[in-house]
């Protein structure tokens, strides 16, 4: 629709502004000729002014149907999703003494509104999220989420972003090995473990490849869809160093 009024007015817009250079413009091949018997000078712009009378009154009902939409070209929303930080950020445990470790790794974006309005009712939605590594021919679907996401601080699915503002959301964490049993037997290890837009991914799927579909939407602006990719090698390291060599996330547009 706006692709279309853009075309329409661009049209009008062209058409008026060559008959005005046809008509004054001091350039004998553009300048009309006036010939006695066929037209006077006063019937020729007589016919200019109603021309330039059926234009305006063209543009003024186009202005009037699709007045929305043509605010909407030069008042709108513009998202940009970015990541917080380009290395892992780390969560290190309490009461531990000179040897610092990481309890939980974890990565954030931040959806930032750079346009020249707010963006109302935003809900956030993962719409896929495949799984894949060297030994899979063929990429597995995990999970689709039907319902948004809780936006973080807030705890509503909804929420609205004003202009050059910016909400902040985690895409996901991991949480070091664990080691069952008891006191005087130990059990089995069990691997770390990954959590990907609040959805714990199967020990099964660790070390690979996930890559998340996620969608804003919003009341006053089209859906901006972007992709997630979160390379990981399924190790766990103590200290955000060494971790930060295991791991490679990317964000781009769809």
């Amino acid at each position: 629709m706006k692709r279309t009024i853009c075309y329409l007015l661009g049209t009008i817009g062209l058409i008026f502004v060559g008959y005005i250079i046809a008509a004054f413009i001091p350039i004998d091949f553009f300048k009309p000729q006036f010939e006695p018997d066929t037209i006077s000078k006063g019937q020729y712009y007589g016919n200019l002014v109603e021309l330039l009378g059926a234009t305006g009154t063209i543009t003024a009902v186009i202005v009037a149907l699709f007045l929305d939409d043509i605010k909407s070209l030069f008042k709108k929303v513009k998202f940009q999703v970015q990541l917080i930080n380009e290395e892992i950020s780390e969560e290190i445990g309490k009461g531990q003494g000179s040897t610092k470790k990481a309890v939980r790794y974890f990565h954030s974006i931040e959806i930032i509104n750079n346009g020249n309005i707010n963006a109302d009712n935003c809900q956030l939605y993962l719409e896929n999220l495949t799984f894949k590594n060297d030994s899979l021919k063929h990429p597995i679907k995990l999970l689709t989420k039907n319902s948004p996401i809780k936006w973080e601080q807030v705890d509503k699915d909804e929420v609205y972003i004003p202009r050059s503002g910016k909400k902040i959301m985690e895409i996901f964490y991991i949480s070091p090995p664990q080691i069952t049993g008891t006191p005087e037997q130990s059990g089995d290890p069990i691997p770390a473990k990954l959590s990907l837009i609040g959805a714990d991914i199967e020990h099964e799927y660790l070390g690979g490849k996930w890559i998340a579909d996620l969608c804003i939407y919003s009341s006053n602006c089209q859906p901006f869809k972007f992709k997630v990719e979160i390379d990981w090698n399924g190790e766990w390291h103590d200290r955000q160093k060494e971790m930060n060599n295991m791991i490679k996330v990317n964000i781009n547009k769809i």
